[in-house]
């Protein structure tokens, strides 16, 4: 979806601002197909990290909007959206949406989607689900073979069902099985990691005695034992966490013979054919970051500062130090690049974005607003939320600050009831709304009822 301009109540509500929030509640009949388009469509950049279902949920409830065409959307294969908005419908127990858990024979594919959702948050879903729903997600997940993993993911929502459920009963003797069995067959503890060559410390990695081997690794300075590390980086094949944990080690050793390939691997653009062996590359590259962003700073800051000009996977791993040790002098190009690309591109310029939240120039604070006011990455807009927070003695920082409680973002809300001054009576309202959202996250919740006045 091509996002509408940040100042439009379209642009506001496709990006999740607070100011879309508040445009359509002030005229709803005005927002509805609007809503509805966000819904349907899902303007997110990133499905994984970007959040839209409490703040689009609050919404369709608020402006009225007919929930036909979302259950229908709920009902695809690639649903998007529609299954989280109708989920935090039902926890606030909008009748249409209560409805289709009640009834899901009426509309099973979307009502076991939004069921599948529901079973996330176990304390509301043990209050408020009762039984035809609950054997409605249990047989649906039985048909996918998905029952006995889901008991063991999501066991404090089923263990109250599998008493009267005897499908559910079986899967969690099924997964207690599993379980079990790879107790079993996993390898036997970590006794004594001093008493182990690297190359049997590095074997260790990767389970559940990764921490104390990569402990053991940390002392492990020798050259022989340095060598052995850059060869498991060099080649590879040993599988990635081992990769990146030799990679990382090498870097916290502040040892530098692999810099130069490190180099050559991240100037080569993601054009180029890295051949047969592409998984074997992109292995041995993400193992390179690892030791760049491990190496002191003395040496990958200056690194940092020559390789960002030269794009690509050189800039990325610049950013990642910048991001953690920019220093002032870095705050002006930092910033004239933020000004420049961050409302046309925001998601490539999150580095850069924390880097300025990071150094907390108060000069920054008027770029740093235009982003969250602009962005159309929600995620570029928390960064930049985290430095405007910081800063939030400024009366312009409490300006999106208070817009901020009805933001998309849990962590953008949350920042908002911290740091916030409250100091309107509708900013006061909101809190109490928010500490009473049944799905929201708890941490937020939380804030929000700390900051509630006595």
């Amino acid at each position: 979806m091509k996002h509408a301009p940040y100042d439009s109540r379209l642009g506001q509500l496709q990006r999740g601002r607070g100011a879309g929030f508040l445009a359509a509640c002030a005229s709803p009949r005005a927002a509805r197909d609007e809503l509805l388009q966000c819904v349907v469509a899902d303007p997110r950049l990133d499905r994984h990290i970007e959040s839209r279902d409490a703040y689009y949920g609050e919404l369709v409830e608020r402006v009225d909007l007919d929930l036909a065409p979302i259950v229908q959307r709920a009902s695809e294969d690639d649903a998007g959206l529609a299954v989280g908005v109708l989920a935090e419908l039902a926890a606030r127990r909008h009748p249409g949406a209560v409805a289709l858990i009640e009834h899901p024979g009426r509309r099973p594919q979307a009502s076991a989607a939004v069921l599948e959702h529901l079973r996330c948050y176990p304390g509301w879903a043990a209050a408020h689900l009762q039984r035809p729903a609950v054997q409605h997600l249990a047989d649906h997940l039985e048909q996918r073979d998905e029952l006995i993993d889901d008991v063991e993911i999501y066991g404090e929502f089923w263990e109250r069902w599998r008493a009267t459920l005897p499908e559910v009963e079986r899967a969690f003797i099924d997964s207690a099985a599993k379980a079990a069995a790879e107790v079993a067959l996993a390898p036997p503890p970590l006794r004594d990691p001093a008493a182990l060559s690297t190359v049997e410390l590095l074997d260790h990695v990767g389970g559940e005695n990764t921490s104390r081997a990569s402990a053991e690794l940390m002392q492990r300075g020798s050259e022989p034992d340095r060598a052995l590390l850059a060869a498991y980086v060099e080649h590879a094949r040993h599988g990635p966490r081992r990769v990146a944990i030799a990679a990382q080690t090498l870097g916290m050793l502040g040892d530098l013979r692999l810099l130069a390939a490190a180099e050559a691997i991240f100037a080569r653009s993601d054009l180029d054919a890295f051949g047969v062996d592409h998984a074997f590359e992109c292995q041995r590259r993400a193992a390179f970051h690892q030791y760049f962003r491990a190496l002191p700073s003395a040496v990958s800051l200056p690194l940092s500062r020559v390789w960002w000009p030269r794009g690509g996977h050189l800039r990325i791993a610049a950013g990642a130090v910048l991001e953690r040790d920019a220093e002032p002098a870095d705050r002006e190009w930092l910033e004239d690049f933020v000004q420049r690309w961050a409302c046309l591109s925001s998601h490539h310029t999150i580095s850069e974005i924390d880097a300025l939240a990071h150094l907390g120039d108060a000069r920054s604070l008027p770029t740093l607003i235009t982003v969250a006011e602009q962005a159309a990455s929600s995620w570029a807009r928390l960064r930049a939320m985290r430095g405007i927070a910081a800063m939030a003695k400024d009366d312009r920082a409490q300006t999106v600050l208070t817009e901020a409680l009805w933001d998309s973002e849990d962590a953008v809300r949350e920042l908002a009831c911290q740091h916030g001054t409250l100091s309107l009576p509708a900013a006061r309202s909101r809190l109490a709304e928010i500490a009473a959202a049944p799905l929201l996250d708890a941490s937020t919740r939380e804030v929000a009822a700390a900051r509630m006045p006595a």
